[in-house]
């Protein structure tokens, strides 16, 4: 188990029900009278917190009943007075995120007020008709198709793992996928997980595992997490990252899933001190409309990041720049257990600079993508400022060792940084998808499937 991280996952919330925010959200006011969990409390948990908590979502614990909910009453107090509960740690300085599912002041007064009364129940009269999601197994409702990957038991050595998974599937035709979703058995033993896609050419095990330790890793660069083969034939869709569940692409774009490919975990599994058994599944969402936009990320590396030893403050700054008017769509972080802090600043032509991305305390946990609400025009030639800082002193209670000096590394115990915008360009053609299908020629495709990436 990562010893490190924070005990965040005792109390979490991870995404709005989508449900509930579309029908107008949880009262932010009590009616007259006393609080009670029946009327005031529960719009408040099923609006914010039952996406999650709920039996067999990412959270520990289930939230949906008063006698599930009563026992955490202190713990859920605190954690929504500290605003760790639900996470949301960016700021969007130019306009809002979709999902934003923040607590306002009145929300979090009602919680307070109704635990310092004992947190009574309330006639169950007044409570809200259960959410339609309620005895869905996935956020996305019932998947067009789920793919099912191997078991998998760590070694339980206290040391990090990479592995390779395989699906069950081989996708017999080119299709467009309009979002997918992450399922594990155990998320918290997973650092990170590349989701690609194989094509035929790529070795397929038998049993549908390929850990660091396999003969044939030799033939594929030697590392399974991406050795020069397996850079060769994948085409990445996306990095799931603790904190993120469902990958949705905005109306218009798409993620391309290739003919005869498969799909492909290229998996981080995080220390454990003792074996921890695992399974993941993916639910797609096929695409149904007009596909005309490709989507791009601009990321920065940092690569050459040196932390000194017990550095409080270690801050690395790094640019890159914006070849051609691109529509930005959303933001994203990555970063290891020293992570402190990260923005992001677009500087335009005309001299102006905006802060477009701000992250004041990063959280390992919680590594979401936070997509715009309304995504906005960037002219070409603008210049992107990444800025990052690393707490690496004994003050960081994940730090796992303030006397050593970090460099980047795949490591958990290593640094990374991993600062993305996001956003999309027009495809040469638009192409016209019928549940996941193009009914057209894909004419104009500038890449594989997955975003362009620009370092």
């Amino acid at each position: 188990m990562r010893q490190w991280v924070s005990g965040i996952f005792l109390v979490a919330a991870l995404t709005t029900s989508y449900a509930a925010r579309a029908q107008g959200g949880a009262p932010a006011e009590a009616s007259p009278g006393r609080v009670t969990f029946t009327k005031d409390i529960l719009p408040i948990l099923q609006a914010y917190c039952q996406d999650c908590h709920r039996p067999g979502q990412i959270a520990p614990m289930s939230l949906i009943e008063y006698a599930e909910v009563r026992p955490w009453a202190k713990a859920i107090r605190t954690a929504v007075a500290e605003r760790k509960m639900p996470p949301f740690h960016a700021n969007a300085p130019l306009g809002h995120f979709q999902d934003d599912n923040r607590l306002a002041e009145a929300q979090i007064d009602l919680i307070t007020r109704w635990i310092d009364a004992d947190a009574p129940r309330g006639d169950l009269k007044d409570a809200p008709p259960r959410p339609a999601w309620a005895g869905l197994e996935w956020v996305l409702g019932t998947p067009d198709l789920v793919l099912e990957f191997p078991e998998y038991t760590s070694k339980g050595n206290d040391a990090d793992e990479e592995i390779l998974l395989y699906s069950d599937h081989v996708f017999p035709q080119e299709v467009w996928v309009q979002a997918i979703e992450f399922k594990s058995t155990n998320y918290r033993v997973i650092h990170h997980t590349g989701i690609n896609g194989v094509d035929p050419g790529f070795f397929v095990p038998e049993d549908r595992t390929l850990d660091s330790h396999d003969e044939h890793l030799a033939k594929f660069g030697g590392k399974s997490n991406g050795g020069g083969a397996l850079m060769a034939h994948k085409n990445h869709l996306y990095t799931w990252l603790p904190g993120q569940r469902v990958e949705r692409r905005l109306a218009g774009d798409a993620f391309r899933i290739g003919a005869g490919e498969r799909i492909v975990m290229q998996t981080h599994i995080a220390p454990t001190a003792e074996p921890v058994t695992f399974k993941i599944s993916l639910g797609l969402e096929m695409m149904d409309g007009e596909l005309y936009n490709e989507s791009q990320i601009q990321v920065s590396f940092m690569r050459n990041l040196r932390v000194p030893p017990r550095d409080p403050k270690y801050v690395v700054t790094e640019w890159k720049q914006f070849g051609r008017d691109s529509l930005v769509t959303g933001f994203n972080v990555h970063m290891h257990l020293r992570g402190k802090s990260s923005s992001i600043r677009f500087h335009y032509l005309d001299g102006r600079v905006e802060t477009v991305f701000d992250v004041p305390q990063y959280s390992f946990d919680w590594q979401r993508v936070y997509f715009l609400q309304k995504p906005y025009m960037v002219p070409a030639g603008t210049k992107i400022e990444y800025t990052a800082e690393w707490d690496n002193s004994a003050n960081n209670p994940l730090n796992p060792d303030p006397a050593a000096e970090v460099v980047w590394g795949g490591l958990t115990t290593d640094e990374m940084y991993g600062g993305t915008v996001l956003y999309t360009v027009p495809r040469k053609e638009p192409l016209r998808i019928v549940n996941g299908v193009a009914t057209t020629p894909t004419v104009g495709r500038s890449n594989a499937g997955g975003a362009t990436v620009h370092e």
